[in-house]
């Protein structure tokens, strides 16, 4: 089986373009017949689902959920809220600038926010009521050419991608915002990218990192190691009659995640995304399907590459590195002066 790798640029589009040729992707992942019965599954749940055109048209007509999007404004998350809103879905959209996803025509509460920004997320915990959300997808991230600060002073893909995502879920779950009863979903957009990173050192978490173009898909593949990582924690934590936990890699996006590419290469790397990623609408169907799809009940703790169930790295299910981030990460959030309190009993497992 042949390893992709996501650790410079160059090496991490051959791996998204290796991944939509069949005859490619069956050497890079693993085929039902070789996976966990119940991984298996899932996958031919999801694949049922993915070749249905019906299916495709209208992922759950009747979901009639509260739903939270970050990372709406553009691709992936515009995609998700879009069709979201499609299947009859009460919306509520944290944004930057509290914009409004161009695509969406239905109504939706719009909330100013900045991800880059850890004092902006408790406002829009505070606009939301109680127990009142069914699915909420986490996608808000950035890959940057170079290293950059956040309002805190984080290296921005650290900050932004993971951080930011463990203090609003954090916050939303302390908060009592998700709705129990129901199994609230929640889905966290990682990636591949987590199976290249280097091991975690918790005693450096968040500590600045220099680099540039070269070297940014390492920073990137950190962030995603990290999600990955706080997504088993969770799973292990709250009650799966509550929260239901997942954690997808959407695959490539044709998408403006790489706006920040060189003048030099862009052109080339538009038309290789154009023709060889998946556009944001079809990447979009499986994390609408995992969030509001019946099939997909009762479910925890599971990572989705594309339309395959699969294990997460070894490093993001190890139960010690997963107790190891979440006390870390609420140290440096206290030393921020954005302490966040602990998920609410209602949430946890018995």
């Amino acid at each position: 089986m042949l390893k992709p790798s996501h650790t410079n640029p160059v090496s991490a589009t051959l791996a998204g373009l290796a991944q939509r040729i069949p005859g490619v992707r069956s050497l890079l992942g693993t085929s039902l017949g070789s996976q966990p019965t119940e991984l298996a599954a899932l996958t031919r749940r999801m694949r049922e689902i993915l070749d249905d055109p019906e299916a495709r048209q209208s992922l759950a007509p009747s979901f009639r959920g509260e739903s939270l999007v970050t990372g709406a404004t553009s691709g992936l998350g515009q995609a998700v809220a879009t069709q979201l809103a499609d299947a009859g879905a009460s919306l509520w959209l944290p944004t930057r600038g509290g914009r409004t996803p161009a695509s969406l025509h239905q109504s939706a509460q719009v909330f100013p926010v900045d991800f880059a920004d850890l004092t902006t997320l408790p406002s829009v915990v505070d606009w939301l009521e109680p127990r009142s959300l069914d699915l909420v997808v986490l996608n808000a991230g950035v890959m940057t050419r170079e290293s950059r600060p956040t309002k805190q002073g984080l290296e921005s893909m650290f900050g932004v991608n993971y951080l930011a995502t463990f203090a609003f879920l954090r916050q939303l779950l302390a908060s009592e915002r998700l709705r129990p009863g129901k199994q609230t979903r929640v889905v966290l957009v990682s990636s591949e990218a987590h199976r290249s990173a280097a091991p975690v050192d918790l005693s450096r978490l968040g500590a600045w990192v220099d680099f540039g173009m070269a070297h940014g898909m390492r920073q990137y593949a950190h962030s995603k190691l990290l999600i990955c990582t706080f997504a088993a924690e969770l799973a292990r934590r709250l009650d799966p009659s509550a929260v239901s936990i997942w954690a997808v890699c959407p695959g490539p996006v044709n998408s403006r995640i790489a706006r920040e590419a060189p003048a030099a290469v862009r052109p080339l790397l538009d038309l290789v995304m154009r023709l060889g990623f998946r556009s944001p609408e079809a990447a979009a169907l499986p994390l609408v399907a995992l969030g509001t799809h019946p099939t997909f009940a009762g479910e925890t703790g599971r990572y989705f590459h594309v339309e395959e169930c699969k294990p997460m790295s070894e490093r993001a299910l190890d139960p010690e590195a997963g107790r190891g981030l979440w006390d870390a990460t609420e140290s440096l959030l206290r030393r921020l002066d954005a302490a966040v309190e602990p998920p609410a009993a209602i949430y946890l497992r018995p």
